[in-house]
C-alpha cells in the first residue's frame, strides 16, 4: 500500500496529475497533497519555471503557488474551487 502520483506536462505552467491512493486502493479524483508535491517536484526538476502552476486532476483544476529561495520552498498555497459535497450531524 502506497500513494502514487503520475505527472504529465501540458504547457509551460501546467501539469496533469493522476493519483492512486493507499487506503482507497484505487484512483481518486483529486489529492491536495499530491497536487502540491507534483507542482513542487515539477519546479524543482526544472520542468516548470514559474509559479503558480496549474494542476489538472480528474476532479478539477487547482493552482499551486509558492516562493522558492535558497533551495527551499515556502508560502505554499493550494488554490481551487471549494464545494460542500456532504454534511452530517452526530448527536
Amino acid at each position: 500500500g502506497t500513494t502514487a502520483d503520475f505527472i504529465g506536462f501540458s504547457g509551460s505552467d501546467s501539469i496533469i496529475v493522476r493519483t492512486y491512493e493507499r487506503g482507497v486502493e484505487a484512483e481518486t479524483l483529486a489529492c491536495g497533497t499530491g497536487a502540491v508535491a507534483a507542482a513542487i517536484i515539477s519546479h524543482a526538476t526544472g520542468n516548470m519555471k514559474t509559479a503558480p502552476i496549474t494542476v489538472q486532476m480528474p476532479g478539477g483544476q487547482l493552482k499551486i503557488d509558492f516562493k522558492h529561495a535558497d533551495g527551499g520552498y515556502t508560502d505554499v498555497w493550494l488554490i481551487g474551487k471549494v464545494e460542500t459535497v456532504y454534511q452530517a450531524q452526530i448527536s
